[in-house]
């Protein structure tokens, strides 16, 4: 309703009361909104305890799900701790001499590298608003991502599903090669890409 009611009031064909009268309903029904949205109730993802409008914002906008600022507090501190292993893991080098942490991201480096691709690797990004992501390989050029999910357990299955969602609210190119690819990887990765690149 609100949506025709602002077609009403900017349509300078209907009289002045008309207009007037559509303006104070969308303002009646924007804070009726507003008023049922501060009384709506909002809980943890973790730990299940009620929580403010604030506290759900931030979550949702950090993680994509509502945390209280306690939970929120953890999940960065277990980000903060999960980034610092990613860096000690970086062990191998691909052909153009970027240091990796597995053999998959080795592989897609090295192809990517061989196919005179730009790549920055496991560099932070704002994708959206203040929402940051590290992907495992950003290609420039064609603002594409591409992450490599390469374990099967079930908190990175977590994490993975979190950062896909982060992909998707923003808008984002992603291409997913999963453990499973490995074998075939190159290949995986060749037809993925083509249906954004011209290879």
């Amino acid at each position: 309703m609100i949506d025709d009611l602002k077609d009403i009031a900017r349509n300078p064909t209907h009289a002045d009361y008309v207009r007037a009268a559509a303006n104070d309903c969308i303002a009646a029904a924007e804070l009726a909104l507003k008023e049922a949205e501060s009384r709506k109730k909002h809980w943890c993802t973790r730990c299940r305890r009620p929580i403010t409008q604030a506290e759900s914002k931030a979550g949702i906008d950090k993680y994509g799900k509502p945390y209280c600022r306690h939970c929120l507090d953890e999940r960065l501190l277990e980000d903060r701790n999960f980034e610092s292993g990613v860096e000690d893991a970086k062990r191998l080098r691909t052909t153009d001499d970027v240091a990796v942490q597995s053999q998959g991201e080795r592989r897609i480096g090295n192809w990517l590298a061989q196919n005179r691709i730009e790549y920055i690797y496991d560099e932070r990004f704002r994708i959206a608003g203040d929402v940051s992501i590290r992907p495992d390989f950003y290609l420039p050029e064609f603002d594409l991502y591409i992450e490599y999910w390469g374990m099967n357990e079930r908190d990175y299955i977590a994490r993975k599903n979190e950062k896909k969602f982060l992909y998707q609210r923003a808008g984002k190119k992603l291409i997913s090669l999963e453990w499973r690819d490995f074998d075939n990887l190159e290949n995986v990765l060749a037809e993925k890409l083509s249906r954004y690149i011209k290879l």
